[in-house]
Formats: structure tokens, sequence, C-alpha cells
């Protein structure tokens, strides 16, 4: 667990990638030739998951990238990444930008994992978000909704939905 403040949120190489419906891993090829590595099978009807880049910096100024895998931005945006497509790609990305806009700034506790994907990384190293928890109850607010856990005063608050699939899909 570690307590950071997201400064700027790094959306220029995307906020989703087309998965694997079975195992959630990314998949490779192209449009017409879709193929997932880890089940060794052709995907004709791949899933669009969110993956968001953001940074933070903790409160010694030291910076990382913190990357936000398909289930914990659900929580803020309360749709899945190919709902919000549905619309238009662009109007998609504005929610995304605007779920995550008002978490800049304001120090949270992440909860991270690091990996051999993580590792392998050049410069700067990214890990993976695998729970953010919020100090502020009434603080992130989308479309009028409070994606945040009601909790006793004084306690942390969860970002969190009841119903938000728990898995964690695999960004390699």
């Amino acid at each position: 667990m570690c307590n950071a403040t997201a400064t700027n949120l790094l959306l220029d190489s995307g906020w989703y990638y087309q998965a694997c419906p079975r195992c959630s891993k990314k998949v490779a090829g192209d449009s017409d030739d879709l193929w997932c590595t880890k089940c060794e099978t052709k995907v004709v009807m791949p899933v669009a998951r969110f993956l968001v880049r953001f940074e933070v910096e903790d409160h010694n100024t030291d910076t990382a990238i913190f990357v936000a895998l398909d289930s914990e931005v659900q929580k803020l945006v309360r749709q899945t990444a190919a709902e919000l497509i549905v619309g238009s790609e662009e109007n998609a990305k504005e929610l995304v930008q605007t779920g995550f806009s008002q978490l800049l700034n304001q120090a949270m506790d992440y909860q991270v994992t690091i990996n051999s994907f993580n590792m392998k990384q050049k410069s700067p190293t990214s890990f993976t978000v695998t729970r953010m928890y919020l100090r502020d109850l009434n603080t992130v607010k989308i479309e009028g909704k409070s994606p945040i856990d009601e909790c006793p005063p004084n306690k942390k608050a969860r970002v969190d939905q009841s119903d938000a699939n728990e898995d964690r899909p695999t960004e390699e």
C-alpha cells in the first residue's frame, strides 16, 4: 500500500485495449487476424477492456506511472469500455478523462502489484493498481453518483462497486 497523489492522466497511448474474451489478455495481430497467445486461439470477437495510465507523486516528490485496469476504471466511470465505445470513441475518452480528473491532485492510498511485466518495462517503470482508496468520502462524483462505499467517519473509503467485475486482466 502506498499513499500518492495522481498528478497527470496519460491517455496519449490510449485508454483501452482489445482483449481475449476468455482470459482478458491483450490480443495480437491486425483486425482481420486476431490471436490470443495465452489461449493459443484465434479471437473473432475481442472485448474492449480499460487500461488507463496516470502519473503519481508521493510526499517526497518522487514520481511513478500507475496503470489502472478494467475493474478499477469501471468503478469510476460506471460502464465497461465496450459500453463507452458504442456511442463515440471520442466521447468515451472524455468520460474516462472526467472520471479520473476528479481524482487528480488528491492524496489517495493505492494498492499496487509488482510483477515481471512491470519490471521489464523501459523507464519509467509502471505499477499495476489493484485497489484505490480515498481519504475523503465526498470527493468523487461522476454524473451525480458517488462510486465510494459508505463507511463510518474517520475510516478510509474504498472506491468500489459491489457488482463490479473483480477479475484481474493481464495487460501483456
